[in-house]
C-alpha cells in the first residue's frame, strides 16, 4: 500500500503538470469543431453598387426563339384584378404566359439530350461561380458569323491565366447592343426564318476543348445562341454541352460591363418541373478575384476618389484587372456614403495557385445592403490529420 502511494507521489513529483493535461477525448472534440467551422458558410454583405443586373426584363418586347414566336408563345401579362376590393383595400394580381426559350434564360441538358437533366433538377450552385468574359466584339464586327476557336481560348489564358475550375464563361460579342431588335439580333431581314440567321458562336472544336480541358459549370452569350447563326439547324455546340452537363445561358444582358476576370455570377432559374429551359435571374457581383481563381476583397476606400492603396497595388500588378464602366465600383465619390463599418473575414480556397488562407478587410456596408451566404472550403480538412494528432496527443497524455 505504501509502495503504491510512494509511486503515485513520485509520479506527481516528476510530472507536476500531470493533472493539467487536457484529455485526448477533449482534444478530439475541439478538433472536430474546428473541422466543422473550416467549411461553414461565410456571410458576405455588399451594397447595390457591387451588383450588376445581367437579366433583361420580361415584357412585350422580349425576344423568343423563332419557333416560339411563330406559335404565339411569347410573353404575355394579363390582369386578374387591379383596384379597390370590397374592403376598399388596393389589390393587384396578374397572370402571365411565356415560352421557356426567350429573354435571359438557361438551357438545361434535357434541351438536347433524351435523358438529360431538366431545369428543375439543376444543382443550386450550378450557376454560381467566377465569371470569365471572352470579348470577341471586334472580330464579330468584321465577321458576323465568327466562330470562336481553340486558339482564341488559349490566347485568352495566355493573357489572363487559366480559366478557374467551376467558372462560368460569358461571350461578349457586342450583340447586347442590338436588344430587342429581332432582325438585328438574328442577323436577318426575314425573321423568323432560321435558314438566314447570321450571328457569332463557338466552333465545335472549341466547345470540345472546353469540355475536355476545363471544368466549367456553364457557358453563356449576349447573343441568341452559343451556336452561330448558320449552325442553328444542327446545333452542334448545344449537343456537346448538353451531353457534358454544361448548362447554356443565352441573351445575357450587360456582359460588356463585366470585368474580364474578377466578378462572380449568381443565377437562379424558374423551377419548371421537367422543363428544358427557364427564365433566369442572373446578377454579377463585383468582387476582385485573382485570375487563378482565389478571392480577394477590395481594400478600404479613401474618402475622396480612388480605390484604396491595396486596390491600386492590385491593379498595378494585374490582379483583378477589369474594364472600367460606370455601373461597377468606379470610385468612392460615386457611391452612397456608408452608414456603418464592419470587419469581414473571408476564408478562401484558390482553385489554381496558393494564396493566403484568410483575407481580412474592412468593408463599408450601407443600410440598403444585400446578404448572401456562400460556402467556401478552405485549407486542409482537419479530419485528414485526426489520426496523427490523436496519436501524438495520446502519447503526450500518457507521460
Amino acid at each position: 500500500m505504501s509502495g503504491r502511494m510512494m509511486t503515485r507521489s513520485s509520479l506527481s513529483h516528476h510530472h507536476p503538470h500531470h493533472h493539467n493535461i487536457i484529455p485526448p477525448t477533449l482534444w478530439l472534440v475541439l478538433l472536430m469543431i474546428l473541422s466543422i467551422c473550416n467549411s461553414l458558410p461565410i456571410r458576405l454583405e455588399f451594397d447595390d453598387e457591387d451588383m450588376l443586373d445581367l437579366t433583361y426584363p420580361f415584357n412585350n418586347q422580349t425576344v423568343y426563339y423563332p419557333t416560339m414566336e411563330q406559335l404565339g408563345f411569347t410573353f404575355q401579362l394579363g390582369t386578374v384584378f387591379r383596384g379597390l376590393n370590397k374592403q376598399q383595400h388596393y389589390y393587384s394580381a396578374y397572370w402571365f404566359q411565356a415560352a421557356e426559350h426567350g429573354g435571359t434564360h438557361v438551357d438545361a441538358p434535357s434541351h438536347n439530350q433524351i435523358n438529360g437533366t431538366s431545369v428543375d433538377r439543376l444543382p443550386l450552385g450550378q450557376l454560381i461561380g467566377p465569371v470569365i468574359v471572352l470579348d470577341i466584339s471586334q472580330k464579330a464586327k468584321r465577321n458576323v458569323d465568327y466562330l470562336i476557336t481553340v486558339e482564341d481560348l488559349q490566347q485568352w489564358e495566355e493573357k489572363h491565366g487559366k480559366m478557374p475550375k467551376g467558372g462560368i464563361l460569358l461571350i461578349c460579342s457586342g450583340w447586347g447592343q442590338k436588344w430587342p431588335n429581332r432582325n438585328a439580333l438574328f442577323g436577318t431581314k426575314n425573321f423568323p426564318d432560321d435558314t438566314s440567321f447570321h450571328f457569332p458562336g463557338l466552333a465545335p472544336p472549341a466547345a470540345k476543348w472546353l469540355i475536355k480541358h476545363r471544368s466549367l459549370k456553364a457557358v453563356g452569350t449576349d447573343g441568341p445562341s452559343v451556336d452561330s447563326g448558320p449552325n442553328q439547324r444542327q446545333l452542334p455546340v448545344h449537343q456537346l454541352f448538353s451531353a457534358a452537363h454544361v448548362f447554356i445561358i443565352e441573351f445575357v444582358a450587360n456582359v460588356e460591363k463585366l470585368p474580364t476576370v474578377g466578378a462572380t455570377v449568381i443565377g437562379l432559374p424558374m423551377k419548371i418541373e421537367g422543363g428544358s429551359a427557364a427564365p433566369l435571374r442572373l446578377i454579377g457581383v463585383n468582387w476582385r478575384q485573382r485570375p487563378t481563381g482565389g478571392v480577394t476583397v477590395d481594400a478600404e476606400e479613401e474618402e475622396e476618389g480612388g480605390e484604396g492603396e491595396e486596390g491600386r497595388k492590385n491593379i498595378a500588378s494585374g490582379v483583378g484587372s477589369r474594364r472600367k464602366h460606370p455601373s461597377l465600383n468606379t470610385s468612392a465619390s460615386s457611391r452612397p456614403r456608408p452608414s456603418s463599418n464592419v470587419t469581414a473575414t473571408v476564408v478562401t480556397r484558390p482553385t489554381a495557385a496558393p494564396m493566403p488562407r484568410k483575407i481580412s478587410q474592412k468593408l463599408k456596408i450601407p443600410n440598403n445592403r444585400a446578404v448572401i451566404n456562400l460556402r467556401w472550403n478552405s485549407g486542409l480538412p482537419l479530419f485528414i490529420i485526426f489520426p496523427f494528432l490523436s496519436l501524438r496527443l495520446f502519447r503526450y497524455a500518457q507521460l
